[in-house]
């Protein structure tokens, strides 16, 4: 198993675990399955994503100049208006104002863009939004960072490449290169990856040493995830525990008691209001 879209890596879960600096590799599935029920238990308790995905979302048309959204903005692609004309980022500003995440989109004053009805005059469903979604305070800073560069060109259809030497990838994170998002693993400089065009972006073709980026879990989540893991390997069989359980696909049990106050205080914080 490969861990998707995972808070946590099964390394540093390990690093945390000092009683296991090493595993079987069936300990190693289960270790895994771990960390991505965790990190989807993460997402149910604060109604949140934590990892960025690419989506195109639609909207009614605003009845005054500003655009509520319903999840958590990092980056636009490309904003379509209700005429299908597409709205040029100097017609609007993003909230908030300094950084992302964002939750509205505002035509400027100065504009002379105003929301436009379809060709039909239908308000509903018209506006688009494709855009890069997740909450990550600190995105523009902190969102990403270069762990290595691709050795050779990768082609669209690549399940395999090569990092160039001395890269810091570690197996488990989400990574980026150019736009295309991906998960794998890897062993030293060899990648191999789960998918192309992974969370909604879309496979395509990298030149040599083209960058390649981590995507950086917000800390708070992290500390929250490790909290929870931790707690459930050690308790992996199911001894003494109480309340409605989950039971993963790995047959671990995860219950209530594995939320550990100090990670449910940090995920409250952080949870969506409604």
């Amino acid at each position: 198993m490969t861990i998707s879209n995972g808070y946590i890596t099964r390394t540093n879960l390990l690093n945390w675990l000092a009683s296991a600096t090493a595993t079987s590799s069936a300990d190693d599935l289960v270790i895994d399955d771990i960390i991505e029920q965790t990190s989807r238990i993460i997402d149910d308790i604060t109604a949140r994503r934590f990892y960025p995905f690419r989506q195109t979302r639609k909207y009614d048309l605003p009845e005054d100049n500003e655009l509520d959204l319903v999840d958590d903005l990092l980056e636009v692609y490309t904003l379509t208006n209700g005429d299908a004309s597409v709205i040029a980022s100097s017609d609007y500003n993003l909230y908030s104002v300094n950084d992302p995440p964002y939750w509205s989109i505002r035509l400027k004053d100065i504009s002379t863009v105003s929301w436009q009805t379809t060709a039909g005059g239908s308000s509903e469903q018209v506006v688009t939004l494709d855009g890069l979604w997740s909450y990550r305070p600190q995105y523009t800073a902190q969102g990403w960072t270069q762990v290595g560069t691709i050795a050779a060109a990768l082609n669209a259809s690549d399940l395999t490449f090569n990092m160039t030497a001395g890269n810091t990838a570690i197996t488990g994170q989400i990574w980026k290169v150019d736009t295309e998002i991906f998960q794998g693993s890897i062993s030293t400089n060899a990648v191999t990856l789960i998918q192309r065009g992974d969370n909604g972006t879309t496979a395509a073709t990298h030149l040599i040493l083209a960058p390649v980026y981590m995507w950086n879990v917000y800390k708070p989540v992290q500390s929250a995830a490790y909290q929870i893991a931790v707690g459930v390997y050690k308790r992996r069989f199911g001894e003494g525990v109480t309340g409605v359980a989950r039971v993963t696909s790995a047959g671990v049990v995860i219950t209530p008691q594995d939320v550990p106050q100090l990670a449910m205080r940090i995920l409250l914080s952080l949870t969506r209001l409604s």
